[in-house]
């Protein structure tokens, strides 16, 4: 199995296990991969526009969210990059910002 064919593996098994957790959560991949510290997915879910950086939760949760939660600072400055200030700004239905998770 060369990289490019482990890569496509990996990918496939995290959406595997997003359809598993949707069904009680309604986090979309890229929530996931963002919770775990998966820079690389993340990376790769933005990148290929497979999930817009700004997609939430039924409870208005965006990725950088469920980053901060966690503590993963180097996903949550990737985030900033690729989206700007506003991500810090956007509240979920309990009316948190990231800031308030990290």
């Amino acid at each position: 199995m060369n990289i490019a064919q482990f890569w496509h593996f990996f990918v496939a098994c995290h959406k595997i296990l997003f359809a598993q957790q949707k069904m009680s959560t309604n986090k979309n991949p890229l929530h996931i991969a963002a919770e775990q510290g998966n820079l690389k997915l993340v990376k790769h879910y933005i990148q290929t526009k497979q999930f817009a950086i700004t997609s939430t939760t039924e409870r208005g949760s965006a990725a950088i969210h469920f980053a901060a939660n966690k503590g993963h600072n180097h996903i949550i400055e990737y985030l900033l990059a690729e989206g700007g200030p506003s991500q810090l700004s956007c509240l979920n239905d309990e009316l948190g910002s990231p800031l308030f998770f990290a």
